[in-house]
């Protein structure tokens, strides 16, 4: 079967009628437009696939937040032995934005 490409792609000289083949062409590309709008509608009406898609989301943007904040854990270790003023003032930072995170993650 070939693939099949656009309604534009049809040729029809003037004044001559669809041939067999250019109807069967459009058959394939009335098939191939179903085929997607199904496949769309269906993805639509799981909503439990849906919802699985954004938990996995979530999920990845928590790791990577994660990941983040034991960097900034490590950075702060190494702060903390150095100066203890900034160590107060990392742990003050670095709980605001988990806060923030937490927050905006409830919305």
């Amino acid at each position: 079967m070939s693939t099949p490409t656009t309604r534009r792609d049809r040729y029809v000289l003037p004044g001559n009628g669809p041939t067999d083949e250019d109807l069967r062409h459009e058959v394939e590309l009335t098939r191939a437009e179903l085929a997607g709008t199904v496949d769309r509608l269906r993805h639509k009406v799981d909503i439990k696939a849906r919802m699985r898609e954004a938990a996995q989301h979530r999920m990845a943007l928590w790791h990577d937040a994660l990941g983040a904040a034991a960097g900034h854990a490590h950075d702060l270790a190494h702060v903390a032995k150095n100066n203890r003023v900034a160590a107060v003032g990392l742990t003050g930072g670095l709980a605001a934005l988990i806060v923030l995170g937490l927050a905006a993650s409830r919305h």
